[in-house]
């Protein structure tokens, strides 16, 4: 992902009054791109995860960040549940900020939200991917060749 693009997020994200702007900001550019796969789970191919996240572009800013909080995942039901919730703080707060104006638009992009949520949240999906993410991201350190073994300026 280009720079101009995780710069396009963090912004929105920023003038959304996302929550974890300052957890994003303590990352590299190469950081927050390796960790952000845009919205919808790992096992999407990757062609269907870019229509999805097309589709669901509003959302975007608020995946990067709970895409990173997967990314250092602790393994913990606590962190999990926190980061799920975060992600769909943001979700609704996203859908106020591009719909303020159209209240049925809002209203759609709030239901959505939920929607996601219930993506995140689940046992089968959520959990697992939280689960997964811990192990990929100790195999990248591990590597010692990662973006997440290297200090890297913004």
């Amino acid at each position: 992902m280009e720079n101009e693009k995780i710069d396009e997020l963090v912004k929105i994200a920023v003038a959304a009054d996302l929550e974890g702007v300052d957890f994003l900001s303590q990352f590299s550019y190469a950081q927050l791109a390796d960790g952000y796969n845009g919205i919808g789970p790992e096992f999407l191919k990757p062609g269907i995860r870019a229509k999805v996240s097309e589709f669901l572009h509003i959302f975007a800013p608020a995946a990067l960040g709970h895409d990173l909080r997967n990314e250092l995942s602790d393994g913990t039901r606590r962190g999990f549940q926190a980061a799920n919730d975060e992600f769909y703080r943001n979700c609704l707060r996203l859908a106020d900020y591009h719909y303020s104006a159209d209240k049925r638009r809002r209203r759609r992009a709030r239901a959505v939200a939920q929607v996601l949520y219930g993506f995140v949240s689940a046992e089968s999906f959520g959990w697992r991917a939280w689960q997964e993410a811990k192990e990929r991201h100790a195999a990248k350190l591990a590597s010692g060749n990662s973006v997440w073994n290297k200090k890297e300026e913004k």
